[in-house]
């Protein structure tokens, strides 16, 4: 008997069975694959110093053996196995019960996971002369008949998000600012501009938004050229005081809490007292249970989002607004079209309340600055032609 044909070789005696090593290697597999996937969520109100603490739970997790902090699914490891395949050894015997243990695990069928049946050369008569002696039984067995109605969900879920996550650079950067840049408050625009008229709203919109391009393109460019985006440390506040000092930073600090402030006060107000008038509890009540709910979020540290989710909101947004502005047209006036409402303008006096309004949308809808960094940390890994010393 050749030392290929022997159920276990003399090094895998000195190293432990098979199956002990293959779980350990899984193991491996999964600790890894649970930092990419981390790494690649879009993070919001993540401070550097939960940054940290968050690796650290990854280390210290696969120091003393337990499961990551984020557990990755079936899909992810799918995904991400050309970045993992590296961890898997040559010995067809190690790689059949890696398989073994996969596939006691998690649930897949042959045509789902191509990836994984590459890394650990699932197709090669080796590996499947080495399951059977093994285990007595095909590889085959591995995979599932058939999954279930919500494991079918999550493969095409996860099918969607990679397609969109595997566009060029340019397709998804822009993506993303749309998606980031696209709140909920943009169906409240047209009841704040509706007293001023469309013509005015149309002039203001373009105004301020031609602004907020230049500045969200210069803001894109320091991104780039910063070492720390590109190498995670994506925070917002380290580029402003690399650039601008301590002072900047904290000066920006203060108007980003200002806004945040402002903002959660009239989501507050405004979703207590329209859940009022829906049911028979107080907007008091309300508000409490919105601000728990609030408090409840913050002492997540972050809010963890896939680029997929990010798109799927925005479509709902963008949707809303067709389906609003498709009722509207059944009501067009001419003369509610050429209306104009200014200030000093044909005897008009000057109401500080539709200004309010105005203003306190637009710092709703025009504050995508904040996102750029999410997006760079997504986009830059991707795009070789934006190295500093290309930009330089």
């Amino acid at each position: 008997m050749s030392s290929d044909d022997e159920l276990i070789s003399w090094e895998e005696v000195l190293a432990g069975l098979p199956a002990r090593r293959a779980n350990t290697i899984l193991f491996l597999i999964e600790s890894r694959t649970a930092q990419i996937v981390a790494r690649s969520l879009l993070e919001f109100s993540l401070t550097e110093q939960a940054a940290n603490e968050r690796d650290l739970a990854f280390l210290e997790a696969f120091a003393l053996g337990n499961a990551p902090p984020l557990h990755p699914t079936i899909q992810h490891l799918e995904r991400y196995a050309s970045q993992w395949t590296s961890l898997v050894p040559e010995n067809p015997r190690l790689k059949a019960a890696i398989a073994h243990a996969l596939g006691q695990k998690y649930t897949f069928t042959d045509q789902t996971v191509p990836q994984i049946r590459a890394a650990l050369g699932l197709d090669e008569k080796a590996v499947q002369v080495a399951y059977s002696r093994l285990y007595r039984e095909q590889l085959l067995t591995i995979f599932a008949s058939k999954m279930p109605l919500l494991e079918q969900w999550r493969w095409m879920s996860a099918a969607v998000a990679q397609r969109l996550e595997s566009l060029p650079p340019f397709w998804l950067a822009s993506i993303l600012t749309v998606a980031l840049g696209l709140p909920q408050a943009f169906l409240a625009l047209p009841i704040a501009v509706a007293d001023v008229g469309p013509l005015v709203t149309i002039a203001f919109l373009l105004i301020i938004g031609a602004i907020n391009i230049l500045t969200m393109a210069c803001m894109a460019e320091a991104v780039g050229r910063s070492g720390d985006f590109r190498y995670g440390n994506s925070f917002i506040k380290q580029l402003v005081s690399n650039y601008l000092g301590n002072t900047g930073s904290f000066i920006l600090s203060i108007a980003v809490g200002i806004r945040v402030f402002l903002i959660a006060l009239a989501c507050y107000i405004g979703l207590s007292v329209t859940m009022a008038s829906f049911t028979s509890i107080p907007a008091a009540l309300w508000a409490v249970v919105l601000f728990s709910g609030g408090l409840y979020l913050r002492s997540q540290k972050s809010l963890n989002f896939t680029v997929a989710l990010m798109v799927f909101l925005a479509v709902i947004n963008v949707s809303l607004l067709l389906v609003l502005s498709m009722l509207a047209l059944g009501h067009v006036q001419l003369e509610n079209l050429l209306y104009v409402n200014l200030p000093f303008v044909n005897g008009h006096s000057f109401q500080p309340m539709i200004l309010q309004r105005i203003l306190g949308v637009s710092l709703m809808l025009y504050f995508g600055h904040v996102y750029v960094g999410e997006c760079g940390k997504i986009v830059l890994p991707r795009d070789s032609s934006s190295l500093p010393s290309q930009l330089c």
